[in-house]
């Protein structure tokens, strides 16, 4: 991490670094980052293209509802009314 931090790329100093490797068609399943990687994550691809799928946060509460509404075997839900 000290490398990168003397890059001066970043305002403040890095506080984690991820190396993974993947094979064609590999990759993670989507997910939310906890606190530690807040505010700025940066990918760096080398090698082949990369590509990112980003998603706006779910709502919880709703993903809650929904899937207490599923186990009942409802099969549609009025979202306006939540």
């Amino acid at each position: 991490m000290t490398k990168i931090n003397e890059l001066g790329i970043f305002e403040k100093p890095v506080n984690h670094v991820l190396v993974n490797e993947y094979t064609a068609g590999q990759g993670i399943m989507p997910h939310t980052d906890g606190p530690a990687f807040h505010r700025i994550v940066t990918t760096l691809t080398i090698g082949s293209h990369c590509l990112l799928d980003m998603y706006n946060p779910v709502d919880l509460q709703v993903l809650y509802i929904f899937t207490l509404i599923e186990k009942h075997n409802i099969r549609y839900i009025d979202m306006g009314n939540l």
